[in-house]
């Protein structure tokens, strides 16, 4: 994982790789299933990712905006909440982050797992 967030972190979407692609959909597709440690690295990961714009839209492409917002909702460790906030922020700065994140009602979710958090 360590290696895979040095070497994915300095690239734009256009130097990635089919098996880099495949990798980053491998980790969304099987985050519900790994360890809370391990969610906090692939969270992070994403978070990291989503700061460069040039990766937003291969972001965009395998999945990511709507798969941030499903998690955000049923996240209970705060520091990996953190991390898919910070993710979806970094997502809303980009025109095509923006949309996606629209697309998956994002501001819904937001707010439903804000009024969770009073309750």
């Amino acid at each position: 994982l360590v290696y895979i967030v040095s070497t994915i972190s300095s690239m734009n979407a256009t130097q990635f790789t089919d098996e880099q692609r495949n990798t980053l959909m491998h980790l969304l597709d099987h985050a519900d299933h790994c360890s809370n440690a391990i969610q906090s690295h692939i969270w992070l990961l994403f978070a990291n990712l989503s700061h460069h714009t040039l990766t937003v839209p291969l972001l965009i492409s395998i999945g990511c905006p709507a798969r941030l917002v499903r998690w955000i909702v049923g996240e209970s460790n705060l520091e990996n909440l953190n991390s898919l906030l910070t993710a979806t922020v970094n997502l809303a700065r980009h025109d095509q982050g923006a949309e996606a994140l629209i697309q998956a009602y994002a501001v819904d979710a937001i707010t439903r797992r804000i009024r969770m958090e009073q309750d």
